[in-house]
């Protein structure tokens, strides 16, 4: 028989080790809801993170889709689709400020700070972009400008240059007299603008530069754009484009090319000296670096830059000798004198219609730093 003793120590026994399990399935219980709970604040955390995310590339894609600065949505550090938006079982909320760069309501480097702040819960996160837009120019100086010391322009029959305004014609792929335009009615610019006395050198006789535009011809001008800015814009075009059409052997191309059509304008660079043979059509910019001849039939709309740097050469561009027309803006910038040959069928026409269906469809956003905050 069992004691009275023995029973009280079964007893005593029992009871701790029940108080025992006890205390382990509380601990457990505990250890389940504490991993449970964040378990929770991590998914929470997660979400809050691809919220914000979200808010950015929503705020990106909106700024990369409009065609002029950041002062407007800076006015209220809002952008269109309102301070708050539902998302995900949470929200984002998108501000946007400049970058100190003097007013908080005017941005004046087209550089501005996004911050996009994503919630889930009680969880939160932060992101902050800095980011700079590259405007392509829907405005120009004059339809042929021209920067560095003496420029010239050399003459071979009867070119024309022509600052008033006009429309491209109707068909991109235009032939003859259907090539023309029309005139807009929208305010002239220059015909040449140059930051130097201009020399014009005629050959042959009877040559002659028929030049138009509001004034004609704007010597030493201070205009909207400097050289640096236009060798800067072509640096990072070429850079940050994902399309960019590129001859980079020089020589002779023969064939036709089109560098971009109306409805998908491209970024054209002529890596190296080059002269093409066939016939050219295209639009958007064109991008040439030291020089190019056009011999064939040249159609294009929109912006040609040339970056001028070889002292040795004859000529920054060479156009004309077949049917050439653009309508846009061209602009000789770099570190050598500004020389540009045109022969008896070079028509340069400005056109704000060209230069802006350019910019809004190559104007780029670049993103300068990105930083989760927490």
């Amino acid at each position: 028989m069992i004691g009275k003793n023995q029973q009280g120590i079964a007893l005593i026994t029992s009871l701790l080790a029940l108080s025992a399990l006890t205390t382990i399935s509380i601990i457990a219980m505990n250890t389940s809801l504490t991993d449970l709970k964040i378990s929770r604040n991590m998914r929470d955390i997660k979400k809050a993170f691809f919220n914000a995310e979200a808010g950015m590339r929503h705020a990106i894609t909106v700024l990369d889709t409009s065609h002029n600065g950041f002062d407007d949505e800076l006015k209220d550090g809002a952008l269109d689709f309102g301070p708050s938006v539902d998302f995900a079982e949470g929200t984002y909320e998108v501000r946007i400020t400049d970058n100190n760069d003097g007013d908080p309501n005017y941005d004046i480097d087209n550089t501005i700070v996004i911050t996009s702040t994503g919630k889930s819960h009680a969880a939160g996160w932060i992101i902050e972009v800095m980011l700079n837009k590259l405007l392509i120019p829907a405005k120009t100086d004059g339809a042929l400008i021209l920067y560095e010391d003496e420029p010239s322009v050399d003459i071979y029959g009867n070119p024309s240059i022509d600052g008033k305004d006009w429309n491209v014609p109707q068909d991109f792929n235009c032939s003859g007299s259907d090539c023309n335009g029309e005139l807009s009615a929208k305010a002239a610019v220059a015909g040449i603008h140059t930051t130097d006395e201009l020399t014009q050198n005629m050959y042959g006789e009877g040559s002659s530069l028929n030049i138009t535009g509001n004034p004609a011809i704007q010597e030493d001008g201070d205009g909207i754009f400097t050289n640096w800015d236009w060798q800067n814009l072509a640096h990072h075009l070429i850079l940050i484009s994902q399309t960019v059409n590129r001859f980079s052997g020089g020589g002779n191309i023969t064939g036709n090319q089109t560098l971009g059509t109306r409805e998908k304008p491209q970024i054209t660079v002529v890596e190296k000296s080059a002269k093409f043979t066939g016939n050219v059509r295209g639009a958007g910019i064109l991008i040439v670096n030291d020089e190019a001849a056009f011999q064939g039939a040249f159609h294009f709309e929109g912006l040609v830059i040339v970056i001028h740097n070889d002292e040795g050469s004859d000529y920054a561009l060479d156009l004309g000798t077949g049917q050439a027309t653009l309508f846009g803006s061209m602009v000789v910038a770099g570190s050598e004198s500004s020389k540009v040959s045109l022969k008896t069928k070079a028509h340069i026409k400005y056109s704000s219609q060209a230069l802006s269906n350019a910019s809004n469809s190559l104007s780029r956003i670049k993103i300068i730093s990105w930083q989760n905050k927490y």
